[in-house]
């Protein structure tokens, strides 16, 4: 019975990040943040999913800019490399994208990310990931100072849209 408070927390804390776009909605950055990668280096299916969706945002006018973050923590493979790879391989600029390869947690990824975007002046911040995952980094990112903060959920209807021949699920 403990587990219902904690899903009811979480599910609460997801609605309040989740992004509901509009035509204006746009942010200055969107961190995407990390996961393993394959045994053999190639893109795992939650790397595949996160570059998709990021590259839909880039389509759909939603970011300026992104952040890819996670350094090589399970496998010789840095995430923030396999992921930008993957988004520039969809049609993100590269120029476009900054790495922080540091990250060996999702707490680092945003902590580093926020370090980053602030540097850079960027005011307005998103996180892309899973829908737990997004707002729990937002909450994250609001606890260090940042004003407010958008989470993006991987909508993988979409994603399989406009990638049909990925090997998502």
């Amino acid at each position: 019975m403990r587990a219902l408070p904690l899903l009811l927390l979480i599910a609460g804390c997801a609605a309040h990040y989740e992004v509901r776009p509009t035509a204006a909605t746009k942010f200055d950055v969107v961190v995407i943040p990390g996961c393993p990668s394959e045994d053999d280096g190639s893109l795992s299916p939650c790397q595949m999913s996160r570059a998709a969706w990021a590259a839909i945002l880039w389509q759909r006018g939603r970011a300026g800019a992104f952040i890819t973050s996670g350094a090589a923590v399970h496998s010789p493979y840095v995430e923030a490399d396999a992921i930008a790879a993957g988004m520039v391989a969809l049609g993100v600029p590269a120029d476009r994208i900054w790495l922080e390869r540091d990250a060996l947690h999702t707490d680092e990824n945003m902590y580093f990310s926020l370090r980053i975007a602030r540097a850079l002046g960027l005011r307005t911040v998103a996180v892309a990931s899973q829908k737990g995952h997004a707002a729990w980094s937002c909450r994250m990112l609001e606890d260090w100072g940042l004003s407010h903060c958008g989470a993006f959920s991987v909508d993988m209807d979409a994603v399989i849209a406009s990638h049909p021949r990925a090997h998502l699920r």
